[in-house]
């Protein structure tokens, strides 16, 4: 059969098998929220961002995670939709979480205004053409008072150095994103990151990783280096 792509930022071959099944440990690792269970920075980067954004969001009634991947977000929440515009990555997330899941843009979303409490949106503005719209369809959506979650590559850690083929159109300094959502009227609670950077998929030491010397020295620099490779924008919908 062969694996189909609808847009996909890369190649789900990567990741997935052709019955829609994650390929590496790893991917597996970032889907639960035990850090004690970690046995990579890649899975721990990813517990801890998911703790990070359901710890703001609190229970919501509601939650939307616009650009969901296979579901490494939209674990940590109950009663939520998954919105991804790659149909191979949403029929992977059918087997291994219970959500809804909708194939669709982030830039025109398929819901009527006003019926989601929690958004989050995770590795997911850097790829978009037009992330304004992303956002303005965002505050459409999400009730008064509602919530929200923005997560993206802090370019001033990256340097822009996360391969092209990932299809980053554009990424953000802090300053920068901030300054988006803010024109849009959203009320910044918080900015945080999550970890220190880790070897990316695309370097030919990827595999270090799982070292677990070199895990644990992640671990410690983690604990003393003040550099977060990603930003996290915590906010509220307050018109």
């Amino acid at each position: 059969m062969g694996l189909y792509r609808v847009k996909c930022a890369d190649k789900p071959e990567n990741w997935i098998t052709e019955d829609f099944h994650l390929k590496h440990a790893f991917n597996i690792e970032m889907m639960q929220a035990s850090l004690e269970k970690a046995s990579s920075p890649v899975s721990y980067s990813w517990i801890v961002k998911n703790l990070i954004t359901k710890n703001f969001a609190g229970n919501p009634k509601r939650t939307l995670d616009v650009g969901c991947g296979f579901g490494r977000g939209i674990v940590a929440f109950q009663n939520a939709v998954g919105l991804d515009i790659c149909l191979p990555y949403l029929r992977t997330a059918r087997n291994y979480t219970p959500h809804e899941y909708v194939l669709a843009d982030a830039q025109s979303l398929p819901f009527r205004s006003e019926i989601f409490d929690f958004v989050s949106m995770t590795e997911v503005i850097e790829h978009l053409n037009t992330p304004e719209k992303s956002i303005d369809e965002i505050i459409r959506v999400l009730v008064r008072d509602g919530k929200f979650a923005v997560q993206t590559p802090n370019n001033k850690v990256t340097g822009h150095m996360i391969d092209k083929k990932y299809g980053h159109m554009r990424e953000y300094s802090r300053k920068e994103i901030v300054d988006m959502l803010k024109e849009k009227g959203l009320k910044i609670e918080a900015v945080t990151g999550s970890t220190i950077p880790y070897i990316p998929t695309t370097h030919k030491w990827f595999n270090f990783n799982f070292n677990r010397p070199f895990f644990i020295l992640w671990k410690t620099m983690n604990r003393i280096v003040p550099l977060r490779w990603d930003i996290i924008i915590l906010g509220r919908k307050t018109t």
